[in-house]
């Protein structure tokens, strides 16, 4: 916590941001405030995301620590390159995404079988 961090945006949070600070006219500091223009709490960012998962069908204890794990997963899964998801996360030592992140054996199979040369099947 409290390190200054850089993460990609892809078009549509791009676009949301800039409608955003359109409407609210937020120009510096803190990009979310909360009615008294102030910066949002942790605690109101819990609040908010367990309440739209209600909203959405989502029964379980959902938070934010549980969307970022999910993305890393989902990043994991999909590039197969755990140093850009250590990147992706902030992390300085990959034994914390090592940690953080989670493979199962079956993704983990698929990705051998792809890339090792003896896995291969010959035709």
């Amino acid at each position: 916590g409290g390190k200054m961090r850089h993460t990609p945006l892809g078009k549509s949070a791009q676009r949301a941001i800039a409608n955003y600070l359109q409407k609210t006219g937020v120009t510096q500091g803190a990009l979310f405030l909360n009615n008294r223009h102030v910066r949002i709490s942790v605690r109101a960012i819990q609040t908010m995301v367990k309440k739209r998962a209600l909203e959405v069908g989502i029964k379980i204890n959902v938070h934010p620590h549980m969307l970022r794990h999910a993305a890393a997963t989902h990043f994991l899964q999909s590039s197969h390159d755990l140093r850009s998801v250590q990147e992706f996360l902030g992390h300085e030592s990959i034994k914390s995404t090592q940690v953080y992140t989670h493979l199962d054996f079956l993704e983990l199979s698929k990705v051998y079988d792809q890339c090792h040369p003896r896995a291969k099947k010959t035709s």
